[in-house]
């Protein structure tokens, strides 16, 4: 496993190194996408999602977008990254589109910045203890507080646009 691209995800975190303190819903959409992408084509047919994301009126640039079937065994997770338009197309593993079905909508942007925290290097000096924050209103950021609720139809125009709100009082539209 020392030798594998994926060694990184299971190894222990050493504090002398770099520490972050929380994991970022992106890195963990990123490892199963790396787990997903020799599975090849084989699997359930999917159809083209694409849409948009906007926050305070604008386009959100690098944001994960993923969809989450709202019944366990009916369909499978689906995930896209926004360009600076805001624009996304999802992907099941290596599949463009998702399965046909029903999916609550994660949307999530964080970036790491420092905690005022130091820890020493092992080649001397320190450096900054590192954590997440969410750049978009966090019960966007996990499909069991999201609010945002799609059907994703075979044979139909599947594009969605998702007007992110500070206070949400609904889903996203269509």
């Amino acid at each position: 496993m020392a030798g594998s691209p994926c060694a990184f995800l299971f190894a222990k975190p050493k504090r002398e190194v770099f520490v972050v303190k929380h994991v970022t819903f992106a890195a963990l959409v990123s490892a199963a996408l790396i787990g997903l992408a020799g599975c090849g084509d084989s699997g359930p047919s999917t159809t083209q999602v694409k849409g948009v994301v906007i926050y305070r009126g604008q386009p959100v640039e690098q944001a994960t977008v993923m969809f989450s079937p709202v019944q366990e065994g009916k369909g499978l997770p689906a995930v896209g990254q926004t360009n600076a338009a805001g624009e996304f197309e999802l992907l099941t593993g290596n599949k463009t589109g998702a399965v046909p079905g029903d999916y609550v909508v994660a949307i999530s942007k964080t970036e790491l910045v420092p905690t005022g925290e130091k820890v020493p290097k092992p080649e001397g000096g320190v450096e900054d203890v590192m954590t997440s924050k969410d750049l978009l209103p966090p019960i966007y950021k996990l499909s069991s507080t999201s609010p945002l609720k799609v059907t994703v139809e075979a044979g139909k125009r599947n594009e969605y646009k998702f007007e992110l709100e500070d206070a949400p009082q609904a889903g996203g539209s269509r």
